[in-house]
């Protein structure tokens, strides 16, 4: 059987193997798309008011699409860092996982992650795409962050990451600050914030004050380095329960959990009222209380 060829695909790794700077305009049917290249990486993805890796994922969907070249254009804002063999790594996985997804059936998200295009468009789409995604950090020291940590929501949470109990993600190293950094998401864009942290915050080996964080930078923590993912949310499957043996209880082995953590994430004020209380007087970390207080509506410090 003759391979289907992506011809969106063999465009981008033909402009991204010169280092070509520039935007591969897509169409198809009623709907147009762009994918920015720069410097041999992909920077940026849009289709219907959607962004980043959903877009990026549909565009690679539409694979015979009519495309366009168009030479030394640059995105407003940048939503990516990928190498073309990359995406194409994160493409294959999110295939498989929409398979898996839809092996088990799910209720109502088809159109959503099939063709998210049709919903985007529409008030509050953009959110209802994002619903079945999950954005997750993996940290190089995997003993410090088992498993990654997932964010609950990829249209808007915020979230303080450090070494302290109260943290929403806790790395106990001597290089992490008690509250190292700040992270909101809001749309599927994640912002990251320093709070005035020691030993910094770096992206892809630069110091920053506050970026944007996305899906294929190399965040530096103190001493530790940081990766984004972004996947597609698996649905919550039950088990049936476990028949009750006759024997001891002790032989009795405890059932695996799936799907997310049942612990609810700390967002919002809570994150407010704790970045507040135990950062005052710090300047540093004005700019975040500020954007949390814009979207939660927390207060901003006096």
């Amino acid at each position: 059987m003759a391979e289907v060829k992506n011809i969106c695909i063999e465009a981008l790794e033909r402009y991204c193997s010169t280092g070509a700077t520039g935007v591969l305009d897509l169409h198809r049917g009623s709907f147009d798309g762009q994918i920015y290249t720069e410097s041999g990486f992909i920077v940026h993805a849009q289709i219907a008011g959607l962004e980043g890796v959903p877009a990026l994922f549909r565009l690679f969907d539409w694979g015979d699409a009519e495309t366009t070249w168009q030479s030394g254009l640059k995105p407003e804002h940048d939503s990516l860092h990928l190498h073309v063999d990359a995406a194409c790594i994160l493409y294959a996985e999110n295939l498989q996982e929409r398979a898996e997804v839809g092996s088990r059936g799910r209720d109502g998200g088809d159109v959503a992650i099939d063709a998210p295009e049709l919903l985007a468009g529409q008030v509050g789409g953009v959110e209802s795409v994002l619903k079945h995604y999950t954005i997750s950090l993996e940290c190089s020291d995997s003993t410090l962050l088992p498993g990654g940590f997932s964010f609950t929501d990829s249209t808007k949470s915020s979230y303080v990451i450090g070494s302290s109990e109260e943290c929403d993600v806790i790395l106990r190293h001597p290089t992490i600050d008690a509250l190292h950094c700040g992270v909101i998401l809001e749309k599927g864009n994640v912002t990251i914030w320093d709070l005035g942290s020691q030993a910094g915050v770096k992206l892809n080996g630069a110091p920053v004050i506050e970026d944007k964080l996305k899906v294929g930078d190399l965040m530096t923590l103190g001493g530790l380095d940081i990766q984004v993912r972004f996947q597609l949310r698996r649905p919550n499957i039950k088990r049936p329960a476990a028949p009750v043996a006759s024997a001891s209880p002790a032989t009795t082995l405890p059932m695996p959990k799936i799907g997310p953590p049942s612990k609810e994430i700390p967002k919002g004020p809570i994150t407010y009222d704790k970045v507040s209380r135990q950062l005052a007087g710090n300047d540093k970390a004005n700019p975040f209380l500020k954007k949390i207080g814009s979207l939660f509506g927390g207060k901003d410090r006096k």
